[in-house]
Order: structure tokens, then sequence, then C-alpha cells
């Protein structure tokens, strides 16, 4: 927990080398994090993904992006995670969406593969997590997070983070609240 998500990429490459396999990634965040490159760097909080694909520590074909409302600089970004195998549901639909019917989707694209849950405190709306780097209007409510969490007991889940959480952004302490039920209820759901 805690971090930018750069933290996840080397977690992901340790996983995928004790199981021996890539994972399936189910990826919530405002942002697909897929880049080449962000700011002229090639290991940045927009990259883990891309960079867990390379060193095939995750399966782009059997991983998801979910609740991806911010700010698009260009048509290329989803055109090139279309391109690596990654399929999404963003957040205008995903809040509509009956919780087990994600799951569902979910479960046909990771089918029986090992699963790491990745959430970016960014994928809900600023006014549930305003602590954060990257904030971007329309993500979704924390209950919407957590019934989706929920449901989600019945894929085999290995390992999970919550990231970008951003202390001295936090002042209401709402981010803090939200990162640690979230935490609470991935946890909850990968020993369930």
């Amino acid at each position: 927990m805690g971090g930018d998500h750069t933290i996840s990429y080397p977690v992901l490459k340790g996983l995928s080398d004790h199981y021996g396999e890539p994972l399936a990634l189910v990826h919530f965040d405002s942002h697909y994090d897929t880049l080449e490159e962000y700011f002229n760097c090639k290991c940045t909080h927009g990259t883990p993904f891309k960079r867990a694909v390379e060193d095939k520590a995750i399966d782009p074909f059997r991983s998801v992006h979910l609740g991806q409302h911010g700010t698009l600089y260009s048509k290329e970004v989803m055109t090139a995670d279309k391109k690596l195998g990654f399929e999404g549901i963003r957040s205008e639909k995903l809040v509509k969406m009956d919780p087990k019917k994600v799951v569902d989707w979910i479960q046909k694209k990771v089918k029986n593969s090992k699963v790491y849950v990745s959430i970016d405190i960014d994928v809900l709306d600023p006014s549930a997590a305003p602590g954060t780097g990257t904030p971007e209007c329309g993500g979704m409510l924390p209950r919407e997070l957590f019934a989706i969490l929920r449901e989600m007991r019945r894929l085999n889940i290995v390992g999970g983070d919550v990231m970008e959480v951003l202390p001295s952004y936090d002042t209401s302490e709402l981010t803090s609240w939200a990162a640690t039920n979230t935490l609470q209820e991935l946890i909850v759901s990968a020993l369930i």
C-alpha cells in the first residue's frame, strides 16, 4: 500500500517469477498507465503496466482496466493500450453496471489465471478521494468500488495494491479513509 503506481511493476515481476507465469491484472484507475514513456522516462507512474507486459509479468489479453475517466491527451493512448491486448470499462459505463455483471465480464477475461488487483485511489471521484496527485472528476464512489471488490471473491486473487494516496493533499482525511477501506475490501476478497 502506498507510493505511486511505479511500485506495482516490481511486485508484479516478483509474483510472476514466483508463480512461473504471467498474472492477470485487474486495474482500477482514472488512467491507463500503459504509456511508452512519461516525461521522457520509461519507468514512471504512467508506464508500469507497459513495462510489466514487456517483461511478461502480466498477460494483457487476460487483463482489464476499470474506471478510467481521466484526461486523455491523445487518442493514441487508447489505441496503443488496445494494441497491447487490454480491454476496459470506462467509469461512466462502469458505475451504471450491476457489480455481478462487471465481475462476470472480468472472469471471462481473466479465465483461470492468478489475478493481481491494482487500485489507484484516483479511480474514485475527488469528492471522495481528493488527496491524490492526479485527481480527475467523474470517478466512482467508494460504495461502487467496494461492491465490485466484494463480487471479485470468486477470482483467484494472489496479490494487490492500493496506490497514489498523497497525505499532504488529504486535508480532510477522506482519501486515507477511502484507501484504508479499499485495502480492507481487497484483502477480504482475496481471503474468502
